[in-house]
């Protein structure tokens, strides 16, 4: 909440209200799939990373699963499609 000066001397009170319980139904029931398959990558990329054969670019594997965890869903995608050495 906070209060701006309008012209003329009048003060105006502006709010911002968020309320996350109020979201759609449809719209959760559309993303939740897509957060399920987006959790589901992050764990097979985590324990595909430390198979004990598993070679990475650069050979840092720490780096790489800070990649997967922090960078969100990008991470993932480059760790599958560029870290992984075969």
């Amino acid at each position: 909440m906070g209060r701006r000066r309008a012209g003329w001397g009048l003060t105006v009170r502006v709010e911002i209200v968020v309320e996350p319980w109020n979201v759609d139904p449809l719209l959760l029931a559309a993303l939740a799939p897509l957060v399920l398959i987006d959790l589901a990558m992050v764990v097979y990329c985590v324990i595909d990373l430390y198979k004990p054969e598993r070679r990475v670019r650069g050979g840092n594997k720490l780096v790489w699963l800070l990649v997967i965890l922090l960078v969100g869903t990008l991470g993932w995608i480059v760790y599958l499609l560029a870290g992984r050495e075969e």
